[in-house]
């Protein structure tokens, strides 16, 4: 959470709101590349946490979130006052933080090819997916859901 943190707060100055919110984007989606075992700690066992340090990584977790709020209302200032800015972010979180479960780590589809995919995907919706040529195996790269794991 202190590297995501990190991420966040450093920003992308200089660039238009888009371009920062697709530098967070794309920033996440490498950081948990190689991170599939701490990530599934983290959306998984935070609560076997002392009550202490649980605090800490939520306080964390809470800023990252604020981090990418603002950047989505920076897009869109209307989506603020519609109240939309954090639902639409753990929107976007939901397609990147559980890709860990689907993406096998050493497969031909990568995190870093995803981040564009997340980012069209996230500001244009399906029609708005360029379709860039994956890397041939793909298809099996992509595993099954543990879906009894997931539950509770």
């Amino acid at each position: 959470m202190s590297r995501l943190q990190a991420l966040v707060e450093a920003g992308a100055a200089g660039l238009s709101p888009k371009a920062q919110l697709e530098s967070l984007i794309h920033g996440i989606v490498a950081e948990y590349a190689n991170a599939q075992h701490a990530h599934r700690v983290l959306t998984e066992d935070v609560k076997f946490l002392l009550p202490g340090d649980r605090q800490r990584v939520l306080d964390k977790e809470r800023k990252v979130v604020a981090g990418f709020a603002r950047a989505v209302t920076a897009v869109r200032p209307e989506l603020a006052d519609a109240g939309l800015a954090k639902p639409l972010t753990m929107l976007l979180f939901g397609m990147i933080n559980w890709m860990f479960t689907w993406m096998k780590p050493d497969g031909a589809l990568t995190h870093q090819a995803m981040a564009p995919i997340v980012c069209d995907l996230f500001f244009g919706g399906l029609p708005a997916v360029r379709a860039q040529p994956m890397p041939a195996g793909c298809a099996e790269d992509v595993a099954a859901p543990d879906l009894e794991r997931s539950k509770g």
